[in-house]
């Protein structure tokens, strides 16, 4: 997939699921300083 905007990369995420339910994580990684 390919995004729109310039430098910005889209990755496919993953899905870990159990009987508990289900967990993605996905991190940002950016120059914002909050």
């Amino acid at each position: 997939m390919k995004s729109q905007i310039d430098g910005v990369i889209i990755k496919e995420l993953k899905q870990f699921d159990d009987r508990r339910g289900w967990l993605v994580e996905l991190f940002r990684n950016d120059e914002l300083s909050l």
